[in-house]
């Protein structure tokens, strides 16, 4: 895989991820695309965009330490890697929700504060 420049390369990786992987359920691509949308405009772009464990999406970020979020019918889980521990966090989307806050604002406090070239919107 070559590396990802810009989300629009993301997208493009997104897309083959998903014609590769037929069990995605609709709710976790419709999910993962907010995720991109949400990401476009605020945070460096993502290093990685691949299938998880399950049937789910994973995007990575590389920093001072990494990040990934998995996407998932339901909710979003926020990994982040710290040398021998990860921190784990479950983020429920509620219902008529496009992008849950708490997910919003564990993102923000990594890829914003880590100044790798995200910007505030």
């Amino acid at each position: 895989m070559r590396p990802l420049v810009d989300w629009s390369d993301v997208g493009t990786e997104f897309d083959r991820v998903c014609s590769e992987n037929t069990d995605f359920a609709s709710r976790t691509i419709r999910n993962a695309k907010a995720l991109m949308k949400f990401s476009e405009s605020r945070y460096p772009v993502a290093h990685d965009v691949g299938p998880g464990y399950w049937p789910t999406i994973s995007f990575s970020w590389l920093s001072s330490f990494s990040i990934a979020v998995e996407v998932f019918e339901d909710r979003y889980e926020f990994y982040r890697f710290f040398d021998k521990r990860t921190e784990i966090k479950h983020v429920e989307i509620g219902n008529g929700q496009s992008f849950p806050d708490a997910l919003i604002h564990l993102l923000d406090g990594v890829l914003l504060d880590a100044n790798l070239g995200g910007t505030k919107a």
